[in-house]
């Protein structure tokens, strides 16, 4: 299923299903790392790179500056708080991604986009975090015309206006400079957004290899964007950028403080299955004094400022839970990096990873003409948010959403199966951990799950 099928799918899924608790969401955006200005090839319509002085007029909220552009000599910049408005006449049709270059000089900040068309009728407001640097939006407007295939659109051959808004939701937002666009273009480019990468390739990162008895995370290195570690990001983030690895590649795990001067963050209870001694091995940098506290082991651990490895043992029992805690402390305003955490058998052996038991076929969802089929038969999903399958096996309900960031694991998606029950699998760590283009390995892992219905991109995008 493509991506817009499964967007459209998870849209459905709350106009319908009975859920404790209403969830919005947003489509993601894609932010890659922004290459050197290549010649428009011809996918691309320049829309302005605010060259001309009249661009000023037409735009409304922010203004024209000599800073940060990569088309010409000037951008544009929009302070927290403000909505540039951009007021144009323009044919949109056959385009697939509304694309822009943005520096972001702070940290990371929610922007929304809308579009406007001649009638007055606007879309759905586009709501992404952009994150601290240079990077290329991409902005899917290629569904604009059906409202993505749930419901009547807008018109897409007479766009008069483009709003585009910053937040002041949190403190740090009012510390940030705000953001500098340019270079705004439709492009058609079905392979988009990985054609802006070095040598045109996909940015998956490669996985580490994965110690003998390996038990934890599921996605060793941070490199899928795998961060299930619970947390509340008010005054704090969580990133795992590309190139930020210990060796230079992939990806690390970096507590970002704004505004505090430690951050917890707890991962899931752990089901061991075997008796005997188990390794819990990281490495990991930060500021001179900062340390990291694991409080499910009772271990300190004092940062260096370089790459560090850390280690220690500890006994467990068959089918006996741990909950890995972890602190990190003494930020002095400056942040600290995990990289490759594992959990493994001293003895190694086989790997310890949850395998599915599911029997049957993956089963095969599509949306048509207002209706749900799951296997080729219409479909009313009726199900709970942060349910489990025991307590819906046997009655009339038929999905059990997962609870947030720390579900499904593979054994709940079994029970699913067993039970004749649907779930989504949750992307929300990937995206949040600005790790999109990775999501593909979360996908393959679940794919082929009978129990599979949809994939839940990302609970409360703007929520840093």
């Amino acid at each position: 299923m493509d991506n817009a099928s499964r967007i459209r799918t998870s849209d459905w899924i709350l106009s319908t299903v009975c859920l404790l608790s209403l969830e919005v969401f947003f489509f993601p955006a894609v932010t890659v790392a922004l290459a050197n200005s290549k010649v428009p090839t011809p996918h691309n319509a320049v829309l302005t790179s605010f060259e001309k002085s009249s661009f000023q007029s037409i735009w409304t909220g922010g203004k024209v500056v000599s800073e940060h552009a990569t088309e010409g000599e000037y951008s544009f910049q929009i302070m927290p708080g403000s909505t540039a408005v951009w007021q144009l006449d323009d044919d949109w049709s056959g385009y697939r991604h509304l694309k822009l270059d943005i520096y972001n000089p702070g940290s990371v900040i929610n922007v929304g986009f809308r579009v406007v068309d001649g009638s007055g009728q606007w879309s759905w407001a586009f709501e992404y975090n952009v994150y601290s640097g240079r990077t290329i939006q991409h902005i899917r407007i290629d569904g604009l015309a059906n409202n993505f295939g749930i419901g009547e659109g807008i018109d897409v051959t007479k766009i008069v206006k483009l709003e585009v808004h910053l937040t002041k939701r949190y403190k740090h937002d009012l510390q940030t400079d705000g953001i500098y666009i340019d270079n705004l273009r439709l492009s058609k480019n079905p392979t988009e957004p990985f054609i802006e990468r070095d040598e045109g390739l996909p940015a998956t990162d490669p996985l580490m290899l994965k110690p003998p008895g390996f038990l934890l995370p599921e996605f060793p290195g941070f490199e899928a964007g795998y961060n299930t570690f619970t947390l509340d990001p008010g005054d704090y983030q969580i990133l795992a950028k590309p190139d930020t690895g210990r060796d230079g590649r992939g990806r690390a795990l970096e507590f970002k403080p704004l505004s505090v001067d430690k951050i917890k963050i707890w991962d899931a209870a752990r089901t061991f299955p075997k008796t005997g001694t188990y390794v819990m091995e990281f490495w990991a940098k930060g500021p001179s004094g900062s340390r990291l506290v694991d409080h499910s082991g009772a271990k300190d651990f004092a940062f260096s400022t370089e790459w560090t490895h850390y280690s220690y043992e500890f006994k467990m029992a068959a089918n006996q839970t741990r909950r890995f805690v972890l602190e990190a402390t003494n930020l002095q305003g400056k942040s600290v990096w995990l990289d490759d955490l594992v959990v493994y058998l001293k003895d190694g052996g086989d790997s310890l990873e949850p395998v599915s038991t599911a029997k049957g076929a993956p089963s095969v969802v599509t949306y048509a003409d207002g209706i749900c089929y799951i296997n080729g038969k219409p479909t009313f999903m009726l199900g709970f948010f942060r349910s489990k399958p025991d307590a819906l096996k046997g009655t009339p309900f038929n999905f059990c959403a997962p609870h947030e960031l720390l579900e499904p694991t593979i054994q709940m998606m079994d029970k699913c199966a067993e039970y004749g029950l649907w779930t989504s699998v949750n992307l929300t760590a990937t995206l949040r951990a600005v790790a999109p283009d990775n999501v593909g390995y979360f996908a393959q892992k679940y794919k082929k799950q009978p129990a599979l219905f949809t994939y839940y991109l990302c609970d409360e995008p703007d929520h840093r």
